[in-house]
């Protein structure tokens, strides 16, 4: 006799009580002459997200809405604006602890 048991409730409590967070990207300094910047964010769980963001104002920068049961690390690349430049792009990799809501991170493009 097989019995089978509803796994419903079993999920690990480490995954299932991760928060949403923000993440800020500023982009610190990019090459001469360049008119946006790439900024493009991916999880340990498979989120992703990007944006084009104009070099003409003051701050460079984007935050991203990462939703909840991301995982512990995310990677940030930035690069010069254009699918080309993409190939020549600077990456970091941060850990994340998700009861604290927001973090910020500096850049620099390429």
């Amino acid at each position: 006799m097989i019995i089978l048991v509803p796994l419903f409730g079993l999920v690990p409590t480490a995954l299932a009580d991760q928060n949403g967070y923000d993440f800020t990207v500023h982009v610190t300094q990019h090459a001469f002459g360049v008119g946006a910047v790439t900024i493009f964010v991916k999880t340990a769980n498979g989120f992703t997200d990007e944006t084009d963001v104009g070099t003409g104002q003051g701050d460079i920068s984007a935050t991203f809405n990462i939703p909840p049961n991301q995982g512990d690390t995310i990677q940030i690349c930035v690069h010069t604006a254009g699918i080309l430049n993409a190939l020549n792009q600077n990456c970091q990799y941060r850990s994340v602890n998700q009861e604290i809501g927001s973090y910020s991170v500096s850049m620099r493009s390429p």
